[in-house]
């Protein structure tokens, strides 16, 4: 999983990837470096902007998701996904949510054993029961009484 790409830095800092030289990742910073004749200093960009914009990008994504809920038995539940590309299937088993798209399982590959991570897809089902992030998800998972 790559946070910390020219794409995101673009976001962040409004401007073009084009302009941008290259990226050099700190311990608590991303010092954000631009091509020489556009006027543009080297700026320092905090880790956490780019974990922001991670998960914000993700979220955007899933607005054009269409979910179908294909079927819940207790806490346990699969969603059929359709966003622009192939339907994907997320599926919510034992307090944790899953999908099948690459971005997931990058996503997952990364992540330390136990921590849960996102795509759009995983994003559109959370909206899909109006629960407005995945700490929300996790934190009512976590309680006796099944959130869906």
């Amino acid at each position: 999983m790559r946070i910390y790409t020219l794409a995101a830095a673009s976001r962040i800092t409004g401007i073009p990837t084009t302009k941008i030289a290259r990226l050099e990742v700190w311990p608590k910073v991303v010092l954000v470096v631009f091509h020489k004749g556009h006027g543009l200093r080297p700026r320092f960009v905090s880790k956490n902007k780019f974990k922001e914009d991670f998960v914000e990008f993700r979220k955007q994504g899933s607005l054009s998701c269409v979910v179908t809920h294909a079927a819940v038995d207790g806490c346990n539940g699969i969603y059929a996904v359709r966003g622009s590309g192939d339907p994907r299937l997320v599926t919510v088993h034992n307090g944790r949510i899953y999908c099948d798209c690459p971005d997931y399982s990058q996503i997952s590959q990364s992540l330390p054993q136990g921590r849960q991570g996102a795509c759009k897809h995983i994003y559109a089902v959370l909206r899909f029961h109006a629960i407005s992030s995945l700490a929300e998800f996790v934190r009512e998972q976590q309680q006796t009484v099944p959130l869906f």
